[in-house]
């Protein structure tokens, strides 16, 4: 039910994995399911029973109240949903339960030098 502190990072940037038990509202019926790991643009669900339909529905959790998502794909127990808000709303939401969230960190890569082939002029 804690939050771990660890993260990775995907294509749509970094993602906190979290354990957190929700609520999906998915057109009235509810699925009870746990946000395995959640970003400032959506979160990875275990949700048994739940099947796809590109529909709107709402994530509630007791961490941050509600929010309104899409449901965007279905494997089997898990699931992925994207949230209806914009990036700020999202951060504003839960940076109070994520630790780190909406702080950004700069990554600093050292140029390295090339090497190639010398070729005649």
């Amino acid at each position: 039910m804690d939050l771990v502190v660890s993260f990775s990072n995907r294509r749509n940037g970094r993602r906190w994995n979290v354990n957190w038990p929700a609520i999906l509202v998915v057109e009235g019926a509810e699925y009870g399911c746990t946000i395995l790991d959640l970003s400032h643009s959506g979160a990875r669900l275990d949700a048994y029973g739940l099947r796809f339909k590109p529909t709107r529905a709402t994530l509630n959790c007791e961490h941050f109240g509600s929010l309104d998502v899409r449901l965007k794909w279905v494997r089997g127990r898990q699931a992925g949903v994207r949230f209806e808000h914009t990036a700020a709303e999202v951060i504003e939401t839960l940076k109070h339960v994520v630790p780190g969230m909406g702080r950004r960190e700069v990554q600093v890569r050292e140029k390295r030098p090339t090497f190639g082939r010398m070729r005649a002029a």
